[in-house]
């Protein structure tokens, strides 16, 4: 009998004191503003075999082709005509998205050790894909307007 009683008033202190921690922090208003964002907050990430270039050059959220970094067409026509048919439709679905400011648009590499850890977890072969909170757009035409159709859709629920 003593060790229920002993129990039960654990519990009651630890009710306790996360109540008073719920109510402090709901004060200073972070904690409903942080839950909100953080169930909205959207995550794309844009899998293929892409150039090394635009991984040596920039940061991986600045991939799209831009006047600033000169990437050189000589060192692209290196490349097959596929790979930079992917990076293109990488390039417009980024473009797209950047619009939105709780998505994060990531691009990972095939060849890369996060690329083969997503191909293992999704099932995805050579195909370029887009991975959008776990749903996963394979093929290598995917339509930028279903992506953003597709994503709006998170965002506004």
């Amino acid at each position: 009998m003593l060790a229920k009683l002993s129990g039960l008033a654990y519990y009651s202190i630890f009710i306790g004191m996360l109540t008073t921690f719920l109510i402090q922090l709901a004060q200073n208003g972070l904690v409903i503003e942080e839950m909100r964002s953080m169930a909205r907050r959207v995550k794309v990430i844009i899998y293929g075999l892409f150039p090394t270039v635009y991984f040596t050059t920039a940061p991986c959220c600045h991939f799209t082709p831009s006047e600033e970094v000169d990437h050189g067409e000589e060192q692209l026509l290196e490349y097959p005509w596929w790979m930079i048919h992917d990076l293109r439709q990488a390039a417009k679905i980024a473009e797209k998205l950047s619009k939105y400011e709780d998505v994060r648009v990531e691009l990972v590499s095939a060849d890369s050790l996060k690329g083969i850890w997503l191909s293992l977890r999704y099932h995805l072969r050579g195909e370029p894909a887009v991975i959008i909170n776990g749903w996963v757009f394979r093929g290598p035409y995917v339509d930028p307007d279903l992506v953003d159709n597709f994503v709006r859709g998170l965002l506004n629920r």
